[in-house]
Protein backbone atom coordinates (compact mmCIF):
# COMPACT_ATOMS: atom_id res chain seq x y z
CA UNK A 1 0.00 0.00 0.00
CA UNK A 2 2.80 2.45 0.88
CA UNK A 3 4.89 1.73 -2.22
CA UNK A 4 1.96 2.37 -4.51
CA UNK A 5 0.90 5.42 -2.62
CA UNK A 6 -1.23 5.11 0.52
CA UNK A 7 -4.29 7.38 0.42
CA UNK A 8 -5.31 8.37 3.97
CA UNK A 9 -8.90 9.38 4.67
CA UNK A 10 -7.74 12.43 6.58
CA UNK A 11 -4.89 13.41 4.33
CA UNK A 12 -2.39 13.22 7.20
CA UNK A 13 1.01 14.42 6.14
CA UNK A 14 3.02 14.74 9.33
CA UNK A 15 6.23 12.80 9.84
CA UNK A 16 7.43 10.89 12.87
CA UNK A 17 8.34 12.58 16.14
CA UNK A 18 5.50 14.42 17.88
CA UNK A 19 3.56 14.45 14.63
CA UNK A 20 6.21 16.42 12.71
CA UNK A 21 9.38 15.52 10.80
CA UNK A 22 11.52 12.47 11.58
CA UNK A 23 13.30 14.45 14.28
CA UNK A 24 10.19 16.31 15.51
CA UNK A 25 11.47 19.65 14.22
CA UNK A 26 8.84 20.30 11.56
CA UNK A 27 6.51 18.80 8.93
CA UNK A 28 7.87 16.10 6.66
CA UNK A 29 8.78 17.37 3.16
CA UNK A 30 6.42 16.36 0.37
CA UNK A 31 7.73 13.96 -2.23
CA UNK A 32 6.44 14.90 -5.71
CA UNK A 33 4.62 12.27 -7.76
CA UNK A 34 4.39 11.82 -11.51
CA UNK A 35 2.16 14.50 -13.05
CA UNK A 36 -1.01 13.40 -14.83
CA UNK A 37 -1.07 13.19 -18.63
CA UNK A 38 -3.51 13.75 -21.46
CA UNK A 39 -7.06 14.68 -20.54
CA UNK A 40 -6.30 14.13 -16.86
CA UNK A 41 -3.53 16.71 -17.05
CA UNK A 42 -5.78 19.23 -18.75
CA UNK A 43 -8.47 18.79 -16.09
CA UNK A 44 -5.93 19.11 -13.26
CA UNK A 45 -4.29 22.17 -14.83
CA UNK A 46 -7.71 23.77 -15.25
CA UNK A 47 -8.51 23.06 -11.58
CA UNK A 48 -5.20 24.66 -10.60
CA UNK A 49 -5.82 27.78 -12.68
CA UNK A 50 -9.26 28.14 -11.07
CA UNK A 51 -7.88 28.24 -7.53
CA UNK A 52 -7.90 31.56 -5.62
CA UNK A 53 -4.12 31.28 -5.20
CA UNK A 54 -3.43 31.04 -8.93
CA UNK A 55 -5.99 33.73 -9.80
CA UNK A 56 -4.38 36.04 -7.25
CA UNK A 57 -0.95 35.32 -8.72
CA UNK A 58 -2.13 36.04 -12.27
CA UNK A 59 -3.91 39.23 -11.17
CA UNK A 60 -0.53 40.47 -9.96
CA UNK A 61 1.08 39.73 -13.31
CA UNK A 62 2.69 36.44 -12.34
CA UNK A 63 2.69 34.07 -15.32
CA UNK A 64 4.11 30.61 -14.61
CA UNK A 65 5.62 28.38 -17.28
CA UNK A 66 4.14 25.06 -18.34
CA UNK A 67 6.97 23.35 -16.45
CA UNK A 68 6.02 25.18 -13.24
CA UNK A 69 2.34 24.26 -13.71
CA UNK A 70 3.29 20.64 -14.23
CA UNK A 71 5.51 20.72 -11.12
CA UNK A 72 2.67 22.14 -9.00
CA UNK A 73 0.49 19.23 -10.12
CA UNK A 74 2.96 16.75 -8.61
CA UNK A 75 2.25 17.88 -5.04
CA UNK A 76 -1.00 18.05 -3.04
CA UNK A 77 -3.34 20.94 -3.87
CA UNK A 78 -3.13 22.55 -0.43
CA UNK A 79 0.67 22.51 -0.55
CA UNK A 80 0.63 23.95 -4.09
CA UNK A 81 -1.71 26.73 -2.97
CA UNK A 82 0.60 27.57 -0.07
CA UNK A 83 3.65 27.60 -2.34
CA UNK A 84 1.80 29.84 -4.80
CA UNK A 85 1.02 32.27 -1.98
CA UNK A 86 4.71 32.38 -1.07
CA UNK A 87 5.77 32.97 -4.67
CA UNK A 88 3.13 35.65 -5.19
CA UNK A 89 4.27 37.48 -2.07
CA UNK A 90 7.90 37.66 -3.19
CA UNK A 91 7.68 37.33 -6.96
CA UNK A 92 9.04 40.86 -7.48
CA UNK A 93 12.28 39.78 -5.81
CA UNK A 94 12.56 36.48 -7.69
CA UNK A 95 14.58 36.48 -10.90
CA UNK A 96 12.59 33.54 -12.28
CA UNK A 97 9.42 32.60 -10.33
CA UNK A 98 8.77 29.56 -12.53
CA UNK A 99 12.26 28.19 -11.95
CA UNK A 100 11.84 28.86 -8.21
CA UNK A 101 8.64 26.79 -8.16
CA UNK A 102 10.25 23.89 -10.03
CA UNK A 103 13.39 23.92 -7.90
CA UNK A 104 11.47 24.16 -4.62
CA UNK A 105 9.27 21.18 -5.48
CA UNK A 106 12.16 19.10 -6.80
CA UNK A 107 14.11 19.75 -3.61
CA UNK A 108 11.20 18.69 -1.42
CA UNK A 109 8.70 21.37 -0.45
CA UNK A 110 7.79 21.45 3.24
CA UNK A 111 4.35 23.02 3.73
CA UNK A 112 3.62 24.95 6.90
CA UNK A 113 0.21 23.36 7.28
CA UNK A 114 1.01 19.87 6.01
CA UNK A 115 -1.81 20.06 3.42
CA UNK A 116 -2.17 16.82 1.52
CA UNK A 117 -5.28 17.08 -0.63
CA UNK A 118 -5.04 16.43 -4.33
CA UNK A 119 -6.54 18.37 -7.24
CA UNK A 120 -10.25 18.43 -8.00
CA UNK A 121 -12.43 19.92 -5.26
CA UNK A 122 -9.62 19.34 -2.78
CA UNK A 123 -9.47 15.59 -3.43
CA UNK A 124 -7.84 13.32 -5.99
CA UNK A 125 -6.91 14.33 -9.55
CA UNK A 126 -10.47 13.61 -10.70
CA UNK A 127 -12.15 14.92 -7.54
CA UNK A 128 -13.16 11.43 -6.43
CA UNK A 129 -10.88 10.99 -3.43
CA UNK A 130 -7.69 12.15 -1.65
CA UNK A 131 -4.42 12.11 -3.54
CA UNK A 132 -2.35 9.01 -2.68
CA UNK A 133 0.74 9.51 -0.55
CA UNK A 134 4.02 8.57 -2.16
CA UNK A 135 6.37 6.73 0.22
CA UNK A 136 9.83 8.12 0.88
CA UNK A 137 13.05 6.36 1.76
CA UNK A 138 12.94 5.08 5.36
CA UNK A 139 15.48 6.50 7.82
CA UNK A 140 18.57 4.51 8.70
CA UNK A 141 20.79 3.95 11.71
CA UNK A 142 20.04 5.90 14.86
CA UNK A 143 17.39 7.93 13.01
CA UNK A 144 15.56 4.70 12.14
CA UNK A 145 15.69 3.50 15.75
CA UNK A 146 14.26 6.81 16.99
CA UNK A 147 11.51 6.80 14.37
CA UNK A 148 10.61 3.16 15.08
CA UNK A 149 10.48 3.91 18.79
CA UNK A 150 8.17 6.88 18.10
CA UNK A 151 5.95 4.62 16.01
CA UNK A 152 5.75 1.96 18.72
CA UNK A 153 4.76 4.62 21.25
CA UNK A 154 1.74 5.77 19.24
CA UNK A 155 -1.76 4.88 20.52
CA UNK A 156 -2.47 3.08 17.23
CA UNK A 157 0.52 0.75 17.56
CA UNK A 158 -0.06 0.17 21.27
CA UNK A 159 -3.67 -0.73 20.55
CA UNK A 160 -2.56 -3.12 17.81
CA UNK A 161 -0.03 -4.82 20.08
CA UNK A 162 -2.55 -5.07 22.92
CA UNK A 163 -4.70 -7.12 20.55
CA UNK A 164 -1.84 -9.48 19.76
CA UNK A 165 -0.86 -7.91 16.45
CA UNK A 166 2.90 -8.14 15.94
CA UNK A 167 4.21 -6.52 12.78
CA UNK A 168 7.42 -7.56 11.04
CA UNK A 169 10.45 -5.29 10.70
CA UNK A 170 9.56 -4.89 7.02
CA UNK A 171 6.09 -3.63 7.94
CA UNK A 172 7.54 -1.21 10.50
CA UNK A 173 9.98 0.10 7.92
CA UNK A 174 7.16 0.50 5.39
CA UNK A 175 5.06 2.47 7.88
CA UNK A 176 8.01 4.82 8.40
CA UNK A 177 7.98 5.74 4.72
CA UNK A 178 4.61 7.50 4.97
CA UNK A 179 3.42 10.38 7.19
CA UNK A 180 2.64 9.50 10.80
CA UNK A 181 -1.05 10.38 10.56
CA UNK A 182 -1.49 8.14 7.51
CA UNK A 183 0.40 5.30 9.22
CA UNK A 184 -1.84 5.64 12.29
CA UNK A 185 -4.92 5.42 10.09
CA UNK A 186 -3.60 2.34 8.30
CA UNK A 187 -2.76 0.73 11.64
CA UNK A 188 -6.32 1.32 12.80
CA UNK A 189 -7.61 -0.41 9.67
CA UNK A 190 -5.29 -3.37 10.11
CA UNK A 191 -6.13 -3.69 13.81
CA UNK A 192 -9.84 -3.72 13.04
CA UNK A 193 -9.59 -6.58 10.56
CA UNK A 194 -6.39 -8.36 11.56
CA UNK A 195 -8.26 -11.53 12.55
CA UNK A 196 -9.39 -11.88 8.93
CA UNK A 197 -5.97 -11.18 7.44
CA UNK A 198 -3.70 -14.12 6.71
CA UNK A 199 -0.59 -11.96 7.07
CA UNK A 200 -1.14 -8.46 8.55
CA UNK A 201 2.51 -7.49 7.99
CA UNK A 202 2.36 -8.41 4.32
CA UNK A 203 -0.93 -6.55 4.05
CA UNK A 204 0.71 -3.38 5.41
CA UNK A 205 3.67 -3.65 3.03
CA UNK A 206 1.48 -4.42 0.03
CA UNK A 207 -1.00 -1.66 0.84
CA UNK A 208 1.72 0.98 1.07
CA UNK A 209 3.43 -0.27 -2.07
CA UNK A 210 0.19 -0.51 -4.03
CA UNK A 211 -1.36 2.71 -2.78
CA UNK A 212 -4.03 2.24 -0.16
CA UNK A 213 -7.29 4.12 -0.71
Amino acid sequence: TIARGYTPRNGGNKGWGKGKGWDGSGPAPIQPVQPPTGAEYEAAAQALRATPSMQKAESMGLQLSDEAIKALLTIPAEAAAELLEDVTTKHTTLRDPSNYVCATIARGYTPRNGGNKGWGKGKGWDGSGPAPIQPVQPPTGAEYEAAAQALRATPSMQKAESMGLQLSDEAIKALLTIPAEAAAELLEDVTTKHTTLRDPSNYVCATIARGYT
